[in-house]
């Protein structure tokens, strides 16, 4: 109905020279009217690789990714790019699939959160093989490659230094008993670090409490309240739990058999939420600096350098739950 050439539509809409302005002010208004918008991921298809960026994450809710994408987001937006978001079921297999869904999209670069897939699958050798740049997210396996990623082990030394601060030589590590991932490692790591720093024997000055799989981390926090009551008069009166949530009900479970903090016990949790400001006390935390996270992955997604790491520093926010 505009009576103009396939050729100049197509280069009105998606913002090509060889066009007058009048032409591209008609063909848009129509396109609005129409309710049409141009499809990057078909426009990319016919070039050979598209302006998609693919991200794959497990659940977000666990994982405590809401901030950070909205975070990556925003960063991929200002850089014009558009994001495809794949949500697996936190399996290699599930993982797998979403990234070949981004093989089949052609897209030209690929944001990986916290991947279970080994670095030499082939899967990653067939994204790069398209020339897909590759950036990953806190891995819980180790990675090569370009990643970012938040330093748990300057985390745990922030935060054993801080309960030595407070007087306190024996800690309850709530859930942080695992050490078979990058994230277990890391802590591992920085606990020990921490001992050392402090005169600590490991043996002596953590007590253990391991998380248990498949359930949900508030039942966790009402497990290991239970198992931290159960220590009697050897328990110890500073507690470490593995996030925010452990740490809110563990608060939450103690509190209805009469022991509150900083009185009876102090606490700290790990991800800097919303929740821990609103507990009472408010929650001692670790703030893994969720936005600068994002900002250099995208740093990193579109660098052109061949590889590229980096570390992001935490921050220790003291509140009422050890007395601050």
């Amino acid at each position: 109905s505009l009576g103009l050439s396939r050729w100049a539509v197509s280069r009105a809409l998606n913002g090509r020279d060889g066009v007058s302005q009048e032409t591209a002010r008609r063909v848009m208004e129509a396109a609005e009217v129409h309710g049409f918008r141009p499809s990057a991921l078909a426009r990319g298809l016919r070039a050979g690789q598209s302006d998609v960026v693919g991200i794959c994450l497990p659940d977000p809710e666990a994982f405590f990714l809401g901030g950070k994408l909205r975070a990556l987001q925003e960063s991929l937006h200002e850089r014009g790019r558009q994001p495809m978001l794949q949500i697996t079921d936190g399996t290699m297999r599930s993982e797998t699939l979403a990234l070949g869904r981004f093989h089949g999209m052609r897209c030209s670069s690929v944001v990986v959160f916290a991947s279970r897939v080994a670095r030499d699958h082939r899967i990653f050798q067939s994204l790069k093989s398209q020339g897909a740049r590759i950036v990953h997210i806190d891995p819980v396996v180790p990675r090569s490659g370009v990643v970012v990623e938040a330093d748990r082990a300057a985390a745990m030394v922030l935060l054993v230094g801080h309960m030595v601060f407070l007087g306190h030589r024996r800690i309850c590590l709530a859930g942080m008993g695992g050490a078979n991932s990058a994230y277990g490692i890391r802590r591992r790591k920085g606990l020990d670090a921490a001992a050392k720093r402090h005169g600590l024997n490991p043996a002596r000055a953590y007590v253990m409490m391991p998380a248990r799989e498949s359930i949900s981390d508030f039942q966790l926090g009402r497990e290991l309240a239970t198992s931290y009551l159960a220590l009697g008069a050897r328990r110890p009166r500073a507690i470490l739990a593995l996030n925010d949530r452990i740490a809110f009900a563990m608060m939450s479970c103690l509190a209805s058999q009469g022991l509150t903090a900083p009185d009876d016990y102090v606490i700290a949790g790990y991800d800097a939420t919303e929740l821990g400001e609103l507990c009472n006390p408010a929650l001692t935390t670790i703030d893994p600096g969720h936005s600068e996270l994002m900002h250099s992955a995208c740093e990193l997604l579109f660098s052109t350098q061949p590889g590229g790491a980096k570390k992001i520093p935490p921050r220790l926010i003291v509140r009422g739950s050890t007395g601050g």
